[in-house]
């Protein structure tokens, strides 16, 4: 009986030694939970696509040259609300002013071109804008091209430049009428478009597209905007660019016309889900928070309408310029419901001293403006880090992240990864750091990072700190963790774990 026992137990052992030695080398799979810090930092976080942003006005010459033929990266608010700190931030928002060539039948955008190459240079992110307001100061009167056909001209001349520059390129904000480009005012901005002028404009355009017209229709309220949408739309395809419009109303009314969207102009449509073209639709908003309505951004019902963009804000940056003291008043919801990625930092002053005066309870003794300035945009934290050896050569990186920003990583940006080696004690710096590239890839939305790597050749055993760089194919554009403690400057990485290598 007691041979019996003894010869099942060695069975037994045998079995689970097999049924464990699951890869090639025969290396069982171990896990580590890594000792980090969970807690989030109160650093200010620098990263692509998001923040406080400079304005910088460009005028573009009938010669193609600019005014300016690089954009330095500016200095802005730090923490300690000095306003006139070192503190730097990725995004610029460009404001260019076309109009010295509206009477040209194309643009020459040659110097934007160079610009927005030196921008890329410079790690740097930018919302762009094309206007024929000169030097954006408000101009109402006189400002577009005469002939509307010239204004499309344009728009082919402006997409074929930003198609080359994607990279760089937070989004495209709908400009190109009106004041300061933002779609009011003027006539093509305000009058309604002769029907059969609509028609044969948008067929023109997209031969395919049947418009939703009425009959007995004489005019389309909104008509000239609906066109210039589907001019860009249709010019950016091929691209996830985003495409930012001045108000909701000219989504719906976009929809309305070219997707069959129920909008009878006085109530909230009924919802609806973006989806191709559609999908890179979103909201500028430069009377944020000005009033209820945002100062005539919300022309309907405020809650509903920010419900109804909800499927479009979600993916899309949105911003613009606080402009009013209803900020003061406000949850930190109204933040977090519109998904803010950037604001205007030079607007104004005033105004940003009297948030950074007052605090609320969602802010948890700092004030609004500290609380706006460390939620805006995406805030990946992570909250649990595991590194999985599979076999001698090969590990397993698993991150479970939660987002505290007020955004995610704008969706038409997905990120790679690089994983960084660096000797137990050593400093680290690319110099002394054995690289790797891993698989897998990172997009908004995603709440954990799961990334395998072959070990880098001749490897030598030892202890290592293993740095994780979320960027693009080239290493560039890195995004920083929100962990205390993690974040490494000279590799432009984030601090996960510790390896060891060898037995």
């Amino acid at each position: 009986m007691r041979k019996i026992t003894i010869l099942c137990i060695l069975s037994f052992f045998f079995l689970l030694s097999c049924s464990s030695d699951s890869d090639t080398d025969n290396t069982r799979t171990k896990s580590y939970r890594q000792d980090i810090d969970s807690s989030s930092s109160a650093s200010t976080i620098y990263n692509p696509d998001m923040g406080f942003y400079s304005a910088e006005t460009i005028n573009v010459q009938e010669d193609g040259s600019v005014n300016k033929t690089s954009v330095e990266k500016a200095s802005f608010l730090d923490e300690k609300a000095s306003y006139n700190s070192d503190a730097t931030f990725n995004l610029i928002h460009l404001k260019i002013d076309i109009s010295q060539c509206k009477n040209l039948t194309h643009l020459d955008l040659s110097g934007i071109d160079t610009l927005l190459s030196n921008l890329e240079k410079a790690e740097q992110t930018a919302v762009i804008r094309f206007a024929y307001d000169k030097n954006y100061k408000g101009n109402k009167s006189g400002v577009e091209p005469d002939d509307f056909s010239t204004i499309l001209n344009h728009i082919e001349d402006i997409c074929a430049l930003l198609k080359e520059h994607t990279k760089v390129l937070t989004a495209i904000e709908c400009g190109m009428l009106g004041p300061w480009g933002e779609m009011h005012t003027t006539d093509f901005a305000e009058k309604a478009m002769p029907v059969e002028d609509f028609k044969s404009t948008l067929k023109g355009i997209s031969p395919n597209l049947n418009p939703s017209i009425k009959a007995g229709e004489k005019k389309i309220e909104k008509g000239y905007i609906v066109i210039i949408m589907e001019k860009f739309l249709s010019c950016l395809d091929g691209t996830k660019l985003p495409f930012l419009v001045r108000q909701p109303n000219f989504i719906y009314n976009y929809l309305k016309r070219c997707e069959n969207l129920n909008f009878d102009g006085e109530n909230v449509p009924a919802s609806y889900t973006p989806k191709g073209k559609t999908y890179k639709l979103g909201i500028y908003n430069d009377g944020y928070l000005g009033s209820d309505g945002d100062s005539g951004t919300f022309r309907i019902d405020r809650e509903k309408e920010i419900a109804f963009l909800e499927p479009f804000t979600n993916h899309t940056p949105y911003g613009g310029e606080l402009i009013g003291d209803y900020t003061l008043s406000v949850s930190d919801e109204q933040l977090k419901n519109v998904h803010l990625s950037f604001l205007n930092i030079g607007w104004s002053d005033e105004f940003l001293r009297k948030l950074d005066k007052k605090s609320a309870g969602y802010t948890n003794g700092r004030s609004i403006f500290k609380y706006i300035l460390t939620h805006m945009g995406y805030r990946y934290l992570v909250t649990d880090s595991r590194i999985e050896q599979t076999s001698n050569s090969s590990i397993k990186i698993k991150l479970s992240l939660k987002n505290e920003g007020f955004a995610e990583l704008p969706y038409h940006r997905t990120k790679n990864f690089k994983v960084y080696f660096v000797r137990h004690g050593e400093k680290a710096s690319e110099k002394n750091a054995v690289s790797v590239s891993a698989s897998g890839t990172f997009s908004g939305g995603m709440s954990s990072i799961e990334s395998a790597l072959t070990l880098p050749s001749g490897l030598e055993n030892g202890d290592y700190q293993l740095f994780l760089k979320i960027c693009d194919t080239d290493g560039k554009y890195a995004v920083r963790l929100a962990n205390e403690n993690m974040w490494n400057e000279s590799l432009r990485a984030n601090k996960i774990g510790v390896f060891k290598a060898g037995k």
